[in-house]
């Protein structure tokens, strides 16, 4: 067997397609012994799977991801009380990392959520749980970037916060389950350079792995392998993402239905009733009453209930923020807005109370910026 036909034969035994590759990839991967034989040494797989793995990665790529997850969360499209979500291949841990900064701005607390990243390169894995980054890992324009790293040098630092919210593991999604009841997969341009066995593969590993309503992400050129294999859009502008078409009329089984008891005399007999806790009745409207009222305990009350019921949304964090700045605490009151504007860039108010923060502060241009984009906002209306 020639080297080059040795060589086509090892890519699509990992599962990888040699055309989507390309053969530079290999050069000086293969080592000959004195028979003219052809092998992969110890001392080269390593580099091996360093320079198959695909890098090209940055913080907050295609973000339509990452604001249908947030929304996702918010709108409890996935009805658990934490969801599990995983990021693979997570390379160098852009992706995962950017879940959480997504998450976290929001305002979902972490008690809603858990972050789980695997890759086939141990190396790249290291460097993720180090978090420390170049420039060109940001590609993106972003306002609260500095909430979540410090510089050094030509350097980014994650925060602990930040790092410590994502789980790392070393694994080959081609072959093994990176576990079980995922609630969102993000598996983003991989699939493209995966040949048809390895692809298959890969799909029952993932169907496996995600729950029933589990939601994958994926990148904009492999959209059509999902439809292929009848998946459905789940919507959301630049997300990519789809669930699985399940039918409505699956067979329950026996245990899982509702069996009414019937005693001898024909009669049926009572069915004991289920006890609940009943839900306390908050709403934004409340905050509003008690703070027009200036009773701004009560407010921020309400305002902690409702996170404990996972109502929240832009207005939530508006009204919030205008709590912080009736008692004089503009910087949570700054917070906040930006967590109203993250879920909704356009809000008139929330744009204009940053407006008059930047001033105060004395930060001439940012609040030259939000006066126009409040401005923009306020005629498109």
């Amino acid at each position: 067997m020639t080297k080059p036909q040795k060589i086509h034969e090892y890519i699509l035994n990992m599962g990888l397609d040699p055309e989507a590759l390309g053969a530079s990839h290999f050069n000086g991967v293969f080592d000959n012994d004195e028979g003219g034989s052809f092998y992969l040494s110890k001392e080269t797989l390593s580099a091996y799977i360093e320079r198959l793995n695909i890098g090209e990665t940055w913080f907050f790529r295609q973000k339509g991801a990452y604001e249908h997850l947030v929304d996702s969360i918010i709108q409890r499209r996935v009805d658990k009380e934490k969801v599990k979500i995983l990021s693979v291949p997570s390379s160098t841990g852009e992706e995962p990392y950017s879940i959480a900064i997504y998450l976290k701005e929001a305002g979902i607390p972490e008690s809603r959520f858990e972050i789980f990243a695997a890759d086939i390169n141990i190396n790249a894995i290291q460097k993720a749980k180090e978090g420390v980054y170049h420039r060109n890992s940001f590609r993106e324009s972003i306002p609260w970037l500095d909430n979540f790293f410090t510089k050094k040098g030509d350097l980014l630092l994650i925060a602990p916060e930040i790092k410590r919210l994502v789980n790392f593991h070393h694994k080959n999604i081609i072959k093994e389950s990176p576990g079980i009841d995922f609630d969102f997969i993000f598996i983003r341009n991989l699939i493209i350079y995966l040949n048809k066995d390895a692809r298959k593969r890969l799909l029952d590993i993932l169907i496996n792995a995600g729950s029933k309503d589990c939601i994958f992400y994926c990148g904009s050129s492999e959209s059509t392998f999902f439809a292929d294999n009848d998946f459905i859009s789940s919507g959301g502008k630049g997300s990519f993402a789809y669930t699985r078409n399940i039918p409505e009329n699956i067979q329950i089984k026996p245990e899982q239905r509702n069996v009414v008891p019937v005693i001898s005399d024909n009669k049926t007999a009572e069915i004991p009733k289920v006890i609940t806790r009943e839900r306390p009745s908050y709403n934004l409207n409340d905050i509003k009453i008690y703070a027009d009222r200036g009773e701004y305990e009560k407010a921020l009350h309400v305002c902690s209930k409702l996170e404990q019921m996972h109502l929240i949304d832009y207005k939530y964090h508006y009204y919030k923020g205008l709590i912080h700045l009736a008692k004089d605490d503009s910087s949570s009151a700054e917070q906040c807005f930006r967590k109203a504007l993250f879920l909704n860039s356009e809000h008139y108010d929330s744009l204009f109370n940053m407006y008059l923060i930047s001033e105060m502060k004395g930060n001439t241009e940012q609040a030259e910026n939000y006066k126009k984009r409040a401005l923009k906002s306020q005629n498109e209306e």
